[in-house]
Formats: C-alpha cells, sequence, structure tokens
C-alpha cells in the first residue's frame, strides 16, 4: 500500500520549459485534470474509469519520483505530452468532483502488487500505444455495458486489481462513513463541530456552532458553509470527503500554529540582515516554526507547496521556500535569511488579520513527563480530571464527569478509557504521552467552543450555562 499525498506540484508546460509551478491539493488536481480532458455526458463507467487512470498515473510519477529523481522541482508536468494536460484555472465538473471524492485513495496495480501502473489517458487511440486508455474507446467500452474496471482491464489487463493507499498523516479513521447534512447525528457529527469551533479561532468569519452536541442543525450547516466558502469548495453545507479533508487539514495547521503562540517561538535573535539564519540541514524548533508558517500560507497561495512538519529542514522544507521566495519576488537562496523570514511573518499576519481581532492561545498543558497511572496522586493527576471533565461537555454520551482528588483512581481510569475506545488507542486506561496529546487537543476544542470573535454568537456561553441549568 502506497501513501495518497495531500498535495501535488505541477509544473504548468513541457519539463524544461520556462513555466509557473502550481501547489494543490491531490483530489483538486486529479478534479481539474479530469475535467479538462472529458465529456461530462458521457456515461458514468467512461468517466469513472478516466479519473482512475489519471489518478494512478499521478501516483505513480510521485511513487517513482519521476521527475524529483531527475533534479526538478515538481512531481508532474502540465503538458500531455510527457504527462497529463492540466490548466490551473479549469472549471470542474460536478459528477467528476462527486466521482473523483468517491474514488479518493484508489488506483490500479498489478494482481499481487502494490505500486500503482504507468496508466496514461488520450483522447485518440493509437496503434503504437496499446495499453493507453482512450477517451475513444473508454466511450465505446461503456455503450456496450461494460463497467469501470472492465474497460481499464481491457486496456491495462485482465490481471489488474484496484486497490487502496493510506492517508498522508495516517488518520483515515478520520474520514466520514458517509456524507454529514442536515438532521443527522452521532459522533462524526460532533468531531465536525468542535473542529469548526477550533478552526474559527483563526477564522472569525465561520461562526460557532451552539452548542456543539453532535446534532447537525442549521448552525453546523451554516458554519459548514462558511468554511466551504473560505477555502473555495462547493458550499452546499454537507460534508462530504472533500470537505472532511480540507477540515481536517486547516484543524491541524491552526492547532499546531496556535501551540506554538502560547510557546513564543521565535526566530533567533543572532538572525542579521545577511547570511542565512536557518539552512537545509538544520534541525529544532525554529525549524518547526517555519514549516508551521508555510503550511498555513500554502492554505492560500497555491505556488507555495507544504512540507512536512517534522523540524528537519530537509529538501521538501527548501522547495516550499523557494516556492515562497518565487512568489514574493525574493532572491531564490532557499534560505530562510531576515528578508524571507520578515516576508513569511507579513504574510502570515497579513492572511490573518482578515480573519480575527485576537490571537487565540490554547489552555492546555503539555505532558507531564511520566504516563499516569491508576493510584497515583499528585497536581498533575487532578489537572488530569479537570481536563477529562472539559472533555466531558464534548462527549457527554460516552463520558460521564469524575471527582477532582487527585488520585487516579477507577472513575479516571475508566474516563480514560472511554476516551482511549473513542478515538482508536490502546485501552490501557493509564495516560500515556499519546493519550494526554489527545486529551489536550480536547480541551483546546473546548476553549476554542467558548473564544468568541465579534459575530459569532455572542450568546453562546448564555445559552451553554442556561442548558445546564446553571444560574446567572
Amino acid at each position: 500500500m502506497i501513501i495518497i499525498p495531500e498535495n501535488i506540484t505541477v509544473h504548468t508546460g513541457p519539463p524544461d520549459a520556462p513555466a509557473p509551478n502550481v501547489t494543490l491539493q491531490f483530489t483538486d488536481y486529479i478534479k481539474k485534470a479530469v475535467s479538462g480532458a472529458v465529456n461530462p455526458l458521457w456515461q458514468e463507467a467512461t468517466l469513472r474509469a478516466i479519473i482512475c487512470a489519471q489518478q494512478t498515473f499521478a501516483l505513480n510519477r510521485l511513487n517513482t519520483s519521476y521527475y524529483r529523481g531527475r533534479g526538478y522541482d515538481f512531481d508532474i508536468t502540465g503538458d500531455g505530452e510527457y504527462d497529463q494536460d492540466f490548466f490551473p484555472d479549469h472549471c470542474v465538473f460536478a459528477n467528476i468532483n462527486r466521482f473523483t471524492d468517491e474514488a479518493y485513495r484508489v488506483y490500479i496495480t498489478r494482481q499481487s502488487g502494490t505500486e500503482p501502473l504507468l496508466t496514461p489517458y488520450k483522447l485518440e487511440s493509437t496503434a503504437t500505444e496499446p495499453e493507453v486508455l482512450s477517451a475513444e474507446n473508454a466511450v465505446r467500452l461503456a455503450e456496450e455495458g461494460l463497467s469501470a474496471l472492465e474497460i481499464l482491464r481491457k486496456t491495462f489487463g485482465d490481471d489488474i486489481e484496484l486497490t487502496q493507499g493510506g492517508d498522508a498523516d495516517g488518520c483515515s479513521y478520520d474520514q466520514p462513513h458517509r456524507i454529514l447534512t442536515l438532521g443527522q447525528t452521532g459522533r462524526e457529527v460532533s468531531d465536525i463541530q468542535r473542529r469548526l469551533n477550533l478552526i474559527s479561532t483563526s477564522f472569525p468569519n465561520i461562526p460557532k456552532i451552539n452548542p456543539a452536541d453532535g446534532m447537525y442543525g442549521p448552525g453546523t450547516e451554516a458554519a459548514v458553509k462558511e468554511f466551504q466558502n473560505t477555502f473555495n469548495l462547493p458550499a452546499d453545507g454537507s460534508v462530504g470527503i472533500s470537505t472532511c479533508r480540507r477540515i481536517r487539514l486547516v484543524y491541524n495547521t491552526v492547532r499546531r500554529l496556535l501551540r506554538l503562540n502560547t510557546e513564543n517561538m521565535l526566530i533567533p535573535a543572532s538572525c542579521g540582515a545577511k547570511g542565512a539564519c536557518l539552512t537545509e540541514g538544520d534541525k529544532g524548533d525554529n525549524v518547526r516554526l517555519i514549516q508551521y508558517i508555510l503550511n498555513y500560507i500554502a492554505q492560500y497561495v497555491n505556488t507555495v507547496k507544504s512540507t512536512p512538519i517534522d523540524g528537519v529542514y530537509g529538501r521538501s522544507t527548501t522547495e516550499s521556500v523557494v516556492d515562497f521566495q518565487r512568489t514574493f519576488g525574493l532572491p531564490l537562496t532557499g534560505d530562510v535569511d531576515k528578508e524571507t523570514y520578515d516576508m513569511m511573518y507579513d504574510v502570515y499576519y497579513g492572511i490573518t488579520d482578515t480573519r480575527r481581532r485576537e490571537i487565540y492561545t490554547g489552555a492546555s498543558a503539555p505532558f507531564p513527563g511520566e504516563t499516569l497511572r491508576f493510584g497515583m496522586q499528585n497536581e498533575e493527576v487532578r489537572r488530569l480530571q479537570e481536563y477529562l471533565n472539559c472533555a466531558s461537555e464534548l462527549y457527554s454520551d460516552n463520558l460521564g464527569r469524575v471527582t477532582v482528588t487527585g488520585v487516579y483512581g477507577v472513575e479516571t481510569r475508566n474516563a480514560v478509557k472511554a476516551l482511549q475506545r473513542l478515538h482508536r488507542l490502546p485501552q490501557t486506561g493509564a495516560t500515556s504521552r499519546e493519550d494526554w496529546e489527545m486529551i489536550m487537543s480536547l480541551v483546546d476544542d473546548c476553549a476554542a467552543a467558548k473564544y468568541l470573535n465579534p459575530g459569532q454568537f455572542p450568546g453562546y456561553l448564555i445559552e451553554r450555562r442556561q442548558s445546564k441549568g446553571v444560574q446567572l
């Protein structure tokens, strides 16, 4: 199984031609590439076969590092002579949008294999290219009653299979098992609500969900629509795969940046007007800060690619810095000097200042340094119990309140086990670093629900307290 990337960088011309690179979400690339190469009125089997072929072709280029292994700074070209035609501004047809979301993570392999095949697609077939899916043949075979898989087997061989890849961050359980929409209830809904509430601390145009109770009502629909408008998604107010994945991506980015704000992480004071402050090969929290900022900017600037947030200034980070420097007219050094750093912060705050008036700071605390277990008694246990009670507001149907005593007893152990079960962690009842981080993210979400920007349901706290029978 291969990992499906979040993003792909496309060179919009032939490999050696001077043309801009565009970085965008992998699924958005497939939607635009397919929409520019099909008639949306073709039969569904034809369109699904073409989507699968183009998705597999792109994954092959990525998996083999076809271009990056040759020294290029992109993953694929937008030239049909070399790869697949791609037009960054092409519209996406509604049925292609839906079919691509449904085919997310699916690619073609040989039987018992795991590597994506090279599955080119052309408008017209030629006798010299037998294993090329052509629009002409795909349309004809669909008219004969063949399914998408049968069309692909006619083209690439009877021994092919459809394989499902993994998510880039290993959190595939975060994908909704169904499209979430008005009137639905459950944990999937409450997870979306709490994530949108945290996102809204940096994007106050997104209203708070009042209350975040796992019921998909008009307030949730309004928040989803505003999120979709903000991130250029179809604003239908429902949460399908595309919206769910984008919510998860933005949530993770915002949460990491908010954590950095509480730690007051800064670029080294020695950074002068000349010379590189950070360069390839460097490691540490300052590198991680740069990576967070670049990922935030990449949400809005499609010529800047995202980079792994691992604290290691590797090739991917250098490429992302070069993208940023090229986009904003800076020398293409790949290093973060004072000029580049200042511009990054100008751009970052230029984005955030249009969407918020204050910086929300998370409420959670760092891991105490040792696993908390049954029988322990100290202030860290007391703090954990207070955090568990905060989490109970988000999962009231699955998690009751615990008595805050500072003693890790049966009640505390059972509450931790309940959260571990909900988040698919080993149900030990002890609180390890991984468990603590999970609980802390819930605490931040709980606090975010009460942090109001102008216009975000100013009566939220009053209504929540009244619903719990608290007298004001």
